[in-house]
């Protein structure tokens, strides 16, 4: 009578392997797998528009930089310029070629930064009396009036100019810079050439300062043609593309103004805020690819879960219905009196009993672990003597081992220390080791029990001959709805569970669970449990 209903559990079990059960399932990894691309894109192309936006804005940036130190070179110059212009000015409307004594008097008096001044005739020689300078010494006269007669004039293009028209020379002699501006002009009735030297001591230790203040948020420098300072300090460590360059032009032509910024950190700051917009972009990017990667290993972690707890079911209704149909039958020859002796009878019992006990073990592993699953699996320990509960509980497995034709073996030491233990819990942990080797080592015809003193504690050793257990497989054996590849392939019925129940009393005792291949072949599978304290 209860087959029928075995039948229709199973087939309630089988039900739930329909296809449509299966569907939400589907959907859900295949919304998955279109996300995660998704995102992959929209975080790459975050990264990427990231990227050009900083580096954009960057470069913007550093380009207004270098257009307003260009800008302010550049009025730096001309402000430069503009001094020499109206210097040379004041000095050409002072030239009287009729009285060149009063000529001379201005200058040494109004002393402008002028360091000569040459008048030629028409045919471009210095006229009597037409040259002036401040150099002291007749030798350095005699020797600037020969640098211009033999060096300066002839190279000057004189002849080429029109009448008012100026023009600036920038001369270099023997590492020493000369500035000369000529031009033609008119006095009565006769032409003449006018060759005026700047003062560039005066120009640069005087007019420079004036426009390339210290208290300027950039730093100035000018440089000659052989690449030394004339003026300012060198910018050490400062890299070339920072630095902006402006030639002075039609004045001082072998000479330029160089510009960059005082500060460096707000030359720098555009590349600080690209490097901190890209660690950022980076470090989000990190964060989802982090977050994908927790998410494809949750998945499947849940998927293998829910393959393993499929497997589960599957074998939990298989171990119950064997049982169930083994009782129902003899129970049924039982009560139908099909039984014709007494022996008869006896063994229809026994069996029927000794698959109540086995039906009883499953439950009370299923409940067992359905209270760990749901963090209510309580234990009452209390002290008590190793050896004993260990007798105690082989006691309950010699029918076992002998209806698996098995003989077992124990080697138990009475002289273990006392532990503080869940007795219950801690039997029904030699149970499942000592089941679990009756179960998978058939072929090894003997289980070895062993319990010894180690380490502080308590070790339990359950050892087979069977066919053992792969090295890859080994730390796996205490999961959850495990079985090996091995076991899958054999027509060998299990939860799963029974290792994870004995891996969970042992750490729930303070001790572990843990399993090797010993020499000889086989598979060990040992708890440990520490020892009570001594008073």
């Amino acid at each position: 009578p209860l087959e029928p209903a075995a039948r229709c559990a199973g087939r309630s079990v089988a039900a739930l392997y329909h296809p449509r059960y299966h569907r939400p399932t589907l959907r859900r990894w295949a919304l998955l797998y279109v996300l995660i691309p998704a995102v992959l894109i929209a975080a790459a192309g975050l990264a990427y528009f990231s990227y050009t936006y900083s580096s954009e804005l960057s470069a913007r940036e550093r380009a207004v930089l270098m257009d307003t130190m260009a800008e302010l070179g550049t009025e730096k110059v001309i402000g430069v310029e503009g001094e020499i212009l109206r210097t040379e000015a004041s000095v050409l409307d002072a030239v009287n070629v009729q009285n060149l004594m009063a000529f001379h008097e201005f200058l040494r008096d109004r002393r402008p930064a002028i360091e000569s001044a040459a008048i030629l005739d028409a045919d471009q020689e210095i006229m009597p009396g037409g040259l002036f300078t401040r150099r002291a010494g007749q030798t350095e006269q005699v020797g600037f009036r020969e640098l211009l007669e033999t060096e300066v004039i002839p190279n000057l293009p004189l002849g080429e100019l029109g009448l008012g028209e100026r023009a600036f020379a920038h001369v270099r002699d023997n590492d020493h810079s000369y500035l000369f501006s000529y031009g033609k002009h008119r006095g009565g009735s006769e032409e003449h050439y006018i060759i005026l030297e700047s003062d560039l001591s005066y120009l640069v230790g005087t007019v420079f300062p004036q426009y390339f203040s210290v208290a300027s948020p950039h730093l100035y420098q000018v440089r000659d043609d052989a690449g030394d300072v004339v003026y300012g300090y060198a910018f050490a460590g400062v890299p070339e593309d920072d630095i902006v360059e402006i030639p002075f032009g039609d004045t001082l032509s072998r000479w330029t103004l160089r510009v960059t910024r005082r500060d460096l950190d707000e030359l720098t700051k555009p590349r600080t805020q690209e490097i901190l917009g890209l660690s950022l972009t980076g470090l989000a990017l990190a964060v989802i690819m982090g977050g994908l990667g927790a998410l494809l290993w949750t998945a499947r972690q849940e998927r293998r879960a829910n393959q393993l707890k499929s497997d589960f079911i599957s074998n939990v209704s298989h171990e119950l219905k064997t049982p169930l149909s083994i009782i129902s039958m003899f129970g049924e020859l039982l009560a139908t009196g099909r039984a014709t002796s007494d022996d008869k009878k006896s063994e229809y019992a026994e069996i029927i009993r000794r698959e109540s006990v086995r039906l009883t073990s499953l439950i009370d592993n299923v409940l067992d672990f359905a209270k760990i699953e749901r963090g209510k699996g309580g234990y009452e320990f209390c002290e008590a003597d190793p050896a004993e509960v260990t007798r105690r509980a082989l006691e309950l497995c010699h029918h076992r081992l002998d209806s698996a034709g098995m003989r077992l073996e124990t080697d138990v030491d009475e002289d273990v220390p006392r532990a503080l233990m869940d007795t219950n819990a801690y039997t029904l942990a030699v149970l499942n080791l000592i089941d679990n080797a009756a179960k998978y080592a058939q072929s090894g015809e003997a289980v070895v029990v062993s319990l010894r003193a180690h380490g502080g504690g308590v070790e339990l050793a359950v050892r087979d001959y069977g066919p053992g257990i792969p090295e890859e497989e080994r730390s796996h054996v205490f999961e959850r709805f495990y079985r090996g590849q091995s076991v899958r392939l054999e027509p060998i019925r299990g939860s799963g569970i029974g290792l994870a129940l004995v891996k969970h009393i042992a750490e729930a005792h303070g001790g572990r669970a843990s399993v090797d291949g010993p020499e000889g072949g086989g598979a060990r599978l040992r708890i440990w449990i520490p020892a009570r304290p001594a008073a």
